[in-house]
């Protein structure tokens, strides 16, 4: 272009390059949210997973690490994740690709000078490797002293008390400089490494450079190249050296994720409470004892016993299956059987509104670990949504949370269109929420009181004249809720817990839809009832479902949640693992489901 003098190709290059820059910095941009979002995402499920597994260690192994060390484990080794799944790495990889097809356009140009430069890069590279494999293990101690010196310092601050009543802040000092100079010298060392690394990747384009100066300049001088052929040479060795330069930069940073790896992978593999226990069992039973253990876990099943026999519904289905050649679907489909969707479902109804929504709703347990976490669905207007799922996997305690009875940690409950997430009990109530506990007697109703002062525990403000309930009034209503809801009872005054559990429980439901609720959240609604009690429970859902109530149903009986339910949730480890239709799925498909073999443990 400038030799010739071709001024009117100037105008057309720059707006080439200038539209060459908006992609570079559109797709940089686009990049960058994309793996970011990833790498954040991939940061937090790792955290998960990691405490997850530290939930389930022994005790014993809490009581010889420190808390704050658990916690540094948890929150900080995953950190590492972004730099692999971050746009560092991505440019780097791109930075290859591009240093791979600059080399062949650099053979072309020159051979004999390409060679040397790749030999320079090729020891680049070896010396590259050595000096991450000595970075790998000081990064890895980095880790593990910040997380002793954290997890002390956090003791010491949290007894703070303690110490000072006995006079223990010289020791406490003198232990924490002692971890903090640790941590230096390591720093030291690592930094060294990385100094190392920097320097080599500039000593490398020096020596490429002094070759391009020697024989480009001769070539030049021979004639067999043109200024602008140099030009071009050095521009597309640019283009290969340019990843150098990121690998002396980015490579530490890869380093100490892979340490980080390293450290969450060394937490992983300590053994959980139920790994203990399977080798405590599997040496009693090389030492001759018969053991029968008992789990509708399947990775403890197949992890732990040499033979199963499966039970469902209180009989014996399966006995003496071998587990080495019994995979999980076959015992799955044992345990929640194979029969076809009973045929006399409810007609299909068309939902209306959503009426229950929730968001990302994590709540503890009784034992102050997640019982739930991340539970997002909604139930609409005209719908029975069934949730499925063996016993002990978070759906009491959802069920609670729902009605207020359990605090929220994170996310929202939404109620006929209002965030109630925050709400008593009472305040959801009001707001059109029935509530069918999964203990009748222990949540649902009061056992010490009467059948009449339990039918009006939700409006006993209605029955009152000033400060005192209306006896008459109480009475009357007791009476008219046992005759449209069929409870069989003897003196309205007698106590509740003389009621057989089906009249007990027809009385509960009776109280809770008397109100017209628009949400009915029911647990357990038919669990030890007999065959008519059953289908008068069953009967009342549907007419609420029929009247345009959101109703979910929490039940362990999946051929009652199949036959009833307009959509199936699958609850398991606290989680929930699938949505299906209950008219197509099959029983296998939900049984997995409901059993997922989600910590498998290693025979």
């Amino acid at each position: 272009v400038i030799g010739p003098g071709r001024t009117d190709l100037l105008v057309p290059l720059a707006l080439g390059a200038v539209a060459a820059t908006f992609v570079q910095s559109g797709t940089g941009f686009a990049l960058s949210q994309v793996l970011g979002v990833a790498a954040q995402r991939a940061i937090t499920e790792m955290r998960k997973r990691v405490q997850r597994h530290v939930t389930r260690l022994p005790v014993g192994y809490f009581d010889s690490t420190k808390t704050g060390e658990l916690i540094s484990r948890v929150m900080t080794d995953a950190e590492g994740i972004r730099n692999l799944v971050g746009t560092g790495l991505a440019q780097l990889v791109g930075g290859f690709v591009t240093a791979a097809i600059g080399m062949g356009v650099l053979f072309y140009l020159n051979w004999r000078l390409t060679s040397l430069t790749l030999v320079v890069l090729v020891l680049f590279g070896v010396l590259m490797v050595k000096a991450f494999s000595i970075l790998r293990p000081l990064f890895r101690e980095r880790g593990k002293i910040n997380a002793e010196v954290t997890g002390r310092l956090g003791e010491t601050l949290g007894g703070v008390r303690v110490i000072k009543a006995y006079s223990v802040e010289k020791r406490e000092q003198l232990v924490f400089a002692k971890g903090a100079h640790r941590l230096l010298r390591n720093v030291a060392s690592t930094v060294t490494g990385v100094s190392a690394t920097t320097a080599a990747g500039s000593l490398v384009i020096g020596l490429i450079g002094a070759l391009i100066i020697v024989m480009g300049g001769r070539a030049i001088i021979a004639g067999a190249w043109t200024v602008g052929d140099l030009l071009r040479y050095l521009i597309f060795t640019s283009v290969v050296v340019a990843p150098v330069v990121q690998i002396a930069s980015i490579g530490p940073q890869i380093s100490e994720a892979f340490a980080g790896l390293d450290r969450i992978r060394e937490i992983l593999g300590t053994p959980t409470e139920v790994d203990e226990l399977a080798e405590i069992l599997r040496r009693m039973a090389q030492d001759g004892r018969s053991i029968i253990f008992i789990s509708h876990k399947l990775h403890e099943v197949s992890g732990i016993c040499s033979e199963a026999t499966v039970l469902r519904q209180g009989k014996t289905v399966a006995t003496s299956l071998d587990m080495a050649a019994t995979d999980a679907a076959e015992l799955a489909r044992l345990m929640v059987g194979s029969s076809p969707v009973a045929p006399d479902r409810p007609e299909v109804a068309t939902p209306g509104d959503p009426l229950l929504e929730l968001t990302e709703l994590r709540a503890s347990g009784d034992r102050g670990i997640d019982a739930f976490s991340n539970i997002t669905f909604q139930v609409n207007s005209g719908e029975i949504v069934g949730i499925a799922g063996v016993a002990g996997n978070g759906q009491r305690e959802l069920a609670d949370a729902i009605a207020g009875l359990r605090p929220s940690t994170q996310g929202s409950v939404t109620l006929n269109g209002a965030d109630v997430t925050t709400a008593s009990p009472q305040q959801r109530f009001r707001a059109g929420l029935g509530y069918i506990p999964e203990d009748r007697l222990g949540v649902g109703l009061a056992p010490r009181l009467s059948i009449t002062d339990n039918a009006i525990l939700r409006i006993y403000r209605q029955q009152q004249r000033g400060p005192f309930i209306v006896a008459e009034k109480a009475l009357a209503y007791c009476q008219d809720l046992i005759t449209r809801f069929g409870v069989r009872s003897g003196d309205p005054h007698g106590p509740i817990a003389a009621l057989s559990g089906g009249n007990l429980q027809r009385l509960l439901v009776g109280r809770e839809l008397d109100g017209q609720p628009s949400v009915v959240v029911a647990a357990q609604p038919t669990r030890g009832l007999d065959v008519q009690g059953v289908k008068a429970i069953q009967d009342l859902l549907l007419d609420q479902r029929k009247a345009g109530a959101a109703v979910l149903m929490i039940s362990e009986d999946l051929d009652e949640l199949l036959t009833l339910t307009d959509r199936l949730l699958v609850m398991e480890g606290g989680v929930i693992r699938g949505e299906f239709d209950p008219r197509t799925v099959s029983r296998h498909e939900v049984g997995m489901a409901m059993l997922a073999d989600t910590n498998a443990a290693t025979r």
